[in-house]
């Protein structure tokens, strides 16, 4: 090998050394450092729709809900329960009586105060006002009450069994005995007065009137504006022929048995986007002529029937109640399905083969900050057996809810 050889071998050979001398300090290098892992993705948020829950399991039924606004919502139901939902759990509250609630309703007043009355069993009447806790109120009956309605913190309605009706003045309740007598024209033209039979199960304001509803198709419709006080003084006049005993020159006004053109059961009063009364066969009793009463003919036959029973859920269940917001209607009742109506038809959203759902009410939930979908929209309450609790259509859950699928309606609903 010449000199220039060995010399050639001895630079690679030296350049080859340096190389693997790199490369085990950059293996080296790499060993000592962590290895930065890819961002792990976003997790899916849960979808929007109807949830259903439990949170009160020592209650045998809700029986009636008020949504006051996003976030804001009070149920009452067996045993004197009361549950008060902040948007993200219910808590229960101290009523002052272990007799069952049916019926609550109220508004906030202009302080952010909820003013709230609850009726129930026994002639049962409480009230929340602006100190925050439950009173109770001597009612002084002892009928059961179902349906309550505020007009203001000083007049509401409340009415229960047997054409029992109260007026609440802000200090006492006083049974508007006087004013539940209806006139019934004769065949003869005689006039005869008798009082309400049915139980009233709902009471609500529409159109400047009280509507009470009831067994047997009873609507009956009352003016309570009759004067300055909102207490009402009209005279009713009437002839007392055939020994017909007729109420005293500037008695009080009365309630006017209006035409429903049904005998159905009537469960409960809506007054949102419509006055509707659901019915036990899946009607929903809805009022599409004034005035109230409807006109009657010399006979005492009613001309006109101010009431239709076109509007329909798409199986004949017994419907207990019914929210109507933004073109959108949800019946509950018997069924195990909550009724949605919207721009697409009925859909059913099945809650549980044994549930009874009582009462829904709702409120407008304004947009979010929870995506690109949330454009606001109506959002219900529904309560029930067993104290259940559904919320949507398009809720996003909390802790202890579970999702309900929604299917369309596959029944036509024909008498």
């Amino acid at each position: 090998m010449t000199a220039r050889h060995r010399a050639s071998e001895a630079r690679h050979g030296g350049r080859g050394a340096a190389r693997a001398h790199t490369a085990l300090a950059a293996v080296a290098l790499l060993g000592a450092c962590d290895v930065i892992a890819p961002p792990a993705p976003e997790p899916e948020p849960p979808p929007r729709g109807y949830y259903v829950s439990q949170p009160l399991t020592d209650v045998r039924v809700l029986a009636d809900v008020l949504v006051l606004a996003p976030g804001l919502a009070f149920a009452v139901g067996s045993d004197g329960a009361v549950a008060q939902w902040d948007g993200t759990t219910w808590s229960r509250e101290e009523s002052g009586v272990t007799t069952d609630l049916e019926g609550i309703a109220g508004f906030v007043t202009n302080e952010g105060v909820p003013e709230l009355i609850a009726v129930g069993a026994l002639g049962t009447v409480i009230h929340r006002g602006a100190a925050g806790t439950w009173e109770v109120l001597a009612s002084g009956v002892t009928t059961h009450l179902f349906g309550v309605w505020l007009r203001s913190a000083t007049d509401a309605f409340i009415v229960g069994e047997n054409g029992t009706v109260l007026r609440y003045d802000g200090a006492a309740l006083t049974p508007q005995e006087t004013q539940t007598r209806q006139l019934v024209v004769g065949a003869d033209g005689t006039n005869n007065y008798f009082a309400m039979a049915q139980s009233l199960k709902a009471v609500a304001e529409t159109g400047g009137l009280m509507f009470a509803v009831g067994a047997s198709g009873a609507i009956y419709c009352y003016d309570p504006n009759g004067d300055p006080n909102g207490f009402p003084a009209a005279v009713l006049t009437c002839d007392n022929t055939a020994g017909n005993t007729c109420p005293a020159p500037g008695g009080a006004n009365t309630w006017q048995l209006d035409a429903s053109g049904t005998t159905r059961n009537l469960a409960g009063l809506s007054v949102r986007g419509g006055a509707f009364a659901p019915t036990t066969d899946g009607v929903l009793l809805e009022r599409v002529s004034e005035p109230c009463p409807a006109p009657r003919d010399d006979a005492g036959r009613f001309t006109q029937d101010n009431w239709s029973d076109d509007f329909r859920v798409p199986t004949p269940a017994f419907l207990h109640d019914v929210w109507r917001d933004s073109g959108m209607t949800f019946a509950v009742g018997l069924s195990p399905d909550i009724f949605t109506l919207g721009g697409d038809g009925w859909t059913l959203v099945r809650v549980a083969d044994e549930a009874e759902l009582r009462a829904v009410d709702g409120t407008w939930v304004p947009p979010g900050d929870a995506g690109p979908e949330d454009v606001g929209g109506p959002e219900f309450i529904a309560v029930g057996g067993g104290g259940r609790v559904v919320r949507g259509p398009r809720t996003l859950p909390v802790a202890g809810e579970t999702l309900l699928a929604e299917r369309p309606a596959d029944e036509d609903f024909t008498e």
